[in-house]
């Protein structure tokens, strides 16, 4: 059973390594073969750039503007997503599930569980416009097109999503 909770510092690695994964699987084929091997760099996970990156989540933890949570299926952690606080929206900026758990419904208890803190606020989002599943994820669970600019993401697009406050992602 996956069950939703906000991310402890000691999460942070876990959380790291699976991002990465979920990243290479989608981006991977997206990202044209001229910047592949600048994006593969990217997601490196040796220990000089995970010690990094793990001092950077668990920074954002202390920040009260911001909020992130876990899924966590047979005490592991197998999703996330990390959300900023703005005055009338929440702005998610990372939601991952590893691909060896999508399709559980990780993605959708992670968003129901940010809407249950903030039920008064819209929620906004960039995607990738290349990233076909992540679109049709979004658009399944109310959210609507806004405007579509160039990235600076490797090469990729990206469309800024929004659903309105009264959203429902319960499930």
């Amino acid at each position: 059973m996956i069950h939703i909770r906000k991310m402890h510092p000691e999460d942070a690695e876990q959380v790291i390594r699976l991002s990465s994964a979920a990243r290479i699987q989608v981006y991977q084929d997206l990202i044209s073969a001229d910047r592949r091997a600048a994006f593969m760099d990217s997601q490196s996970t040796d220990l000089a750039m995970l010690s990094k990156k793990i001092r950077q989540l668990q920074n954002r933890l202390n920040d009260t503007s911001k909020m992130t949570l876990v899924a966590e299926e047979d005490g592991s952690v197998i999703g996330y997503c990390a959300a900023t606080v703005g005055e009338n929206a929440v702005y998610l900026s990372n939601l991952y599930v590893h691909p060896k758990h999508q399709g559980k419904g990780a993605g959708k208890l992670l968003f129901a569980a940010l809407k249950k803190h903030y039920p008064h606020k819209s929620m906004r989002l960039h995607v990738v416009g290349e990233n076909a599943r992540a679109l049709s994820l979004y658009e399944k669970l109310g959210f609507k097109k806004i405007e579509s600019r160039p990235s600076t993401y490797f090469g990729l697009s990206r469309i800024l999503m929004e659903a309105s406050a009264d959203i429902d992602f319960s499930l």
